[in-house]
């Protein structure tokens, strides 16, 4: 999945005081009408779009780690990460600015112990995600 949608960025977020400082009604609010989003970058505008990208039974679960890959440049992460702050703050929570980084897939995260980098397989110009 990673290698055929042409991911660049990968904003890499993480909530502080996510169980301290959550308002779980506003969470439930959002979460009932939120489904997961996919963005596409908008060269006309220099902002990613966002869309739905799936629809079916809302869920809740509570992760205050997560992955946002990008199609796109790094303004467009940039732009995506402070969008989410906005929507987390109506949450009553924050990111992390010690634990919030925006990597290139090429450097790569490490994710709930796994390690997720892109690299050239030896031998030929095509590249793929590791984990």
């Amino acid at each position: 999945m990673f290698t055929t949608k042409g991911y660049e960025w990968i904003v890499e977020g993480d909530i502080k005081a996510c169980f301290d400082e959550i308002s779980h009604p506003a969470l439930m609010d959002r979460g009932a009408s939120t489904h997961r989003r996919q963005a596409h970058p908008d060269p006309g505008e220099g902002v990613p779009e966002v869309r739905p990208a799936h629809r079916g039974r809302a869920s809740s679960r509570y992760a205050d780690d997560w992955l946002l890959l990008v199609i796109g440049t790094r303004q467009h992460a940039e732009a995506l990460k402070e969008e989410i702050a906005e929507v987390l703050s109506g949450i009553g929570l924050l990111l992390s600015p010690e634990k919030t980084s925006i990597p290139h897939i090429d450097e790569g995260v490490d994710f709930l112990g796994w390690r997720i980098q892109r690299h050239r397989k030896k031998g030929t110009n095509k590249r793929y995600v590791y984990t």
